[in-house]
């Protein structure tokens, strides 16, 4: 107990003052969890209409694993659209 009476407070060290600035704001992190709920909500459909394709016109063993890389490859246009629109709109 008489060691935790000992603790100074803390002090910002200079690193922690000069990036206090460079936190995100609050526009940033709405649009990061819609970026990454958009791009899920893409994975969903793309993933079970994959499934079903790769299923019916390619081999019964690769429904699954072609229906993931379906999704993926639609997660990954999403997200990637999101990002270039955001950077195009407010930079960085």
């Amino acid at each position: 107990m008489a060691v935790a009476a000992k603790v100074a407070p803390r002090i910002l060290a200079p690193m922690d003052v000069e990036n206090a600035g460079l936190q995100k704001s609050s526009l940033r992190q709405q649009f990061e969890s819609e970026r990454r709920r958009a791009a899920f909500f893409a994975f969903l459909p793309a993933t079970g209409a994959g499934i079903i394709a790769s299923d019916t016109w390619i081999s019964p063993w690769l429904g699954v694993p072609g229906g993931l890389l379906v999704g993926g490859l639609a997660y990954l246009l999403v997200y990637g659209y999101e990002t270039m629109m955001w950077r195009r709109e407010h930079g960085r």
